[in-house]
């Protein structure tokens, strides 16, 4: 079968719905893990976690890295790994589910404002008036009726917002970066100094 260009494959879309269910299951596994486990701590273990298996996969491409792309990578480790984990993780602990899920709705948002910031996108109705209805979608699916605005909760919700804005900053950074060097490659250095960083 010839693939239309610019159509996504079954396969591509098929993992973005994988990754979008668990990243929208994450805020409920996630607070329920931490009764016993306190973010620092579960942050570190999924640094150390992803490390070992993506460090295995990659294997001997690890050494393909140019110098010039390694200091993109620390850079990706601080917004993508360590800033953007501890915060999501710390904030969860200190606010709701629902606020959570409501707030990292916000990433598509913090994403095109960097984009256009940062020159990587040329702005347009149709992009802003997408991330305006998919933001829409989700406010509603997340029962936004129910967000919390207590003064109890406000540190946990910056810290979430902050996370989405260190994600969208990472996503709109790395994509360059990424014809240069393969994926697995790049998220198993990420989580190699993140796991170095962390474990301390």
């Amino acid at each position: 079968m010839v693939q239309a260009r610019g159509v996504p494959r079954p396969r591509v879309i098929l993992s973005l719905l994988l990754v979008q269910t668990m990243f929208g299951t994450l805020p409920l596994s996630a607070q329920t893990a931490m009764r016993w486990i306190p973010p620092v701590g579960m942050t570190t273990l999924r640094a150390l976690g992803a490390a070992v298996v993506l460090g295995v996969l990659a294997g001997r491409r690890l050494a393909r890295v140019a110098p010039r792309d390694f200091g993109w990578l620390v850079l990706f480790t601080f917004l993508g790994i360590v800033g953007n984990q501890l915060l999501f993780l710390a904030g969860l602990a200190r606010t709701t589910q629902i606020n959570a899920s409501v707030l990292i709705t916000t990433i598509p948002v913090f994403t095109v404002a960097f984009a256009l910031l940062l020159r990587r996108e040329s702005g347009s109705a149709w992009k802003l008036g997408g991330v305006g209805v998919g933001l829409a979608g989700a406010l509603l699916l997340a029962r936004v009726e129910r967000f919390d605005l207590s003064d109890r909760v406000v540190a946990g919700n910056l810290m979430v917002i902050a996370n989405s804005s260190l994600w969208s900053l990472y996503l709109v950074l790395a994509r360059p970066v990424l014809q240069r060097v393969p994926p697995l490659v790049m998220l198993a250095w990420m989580f190699l100094l993140g796991a170095a960083v962390l474990l301390p």
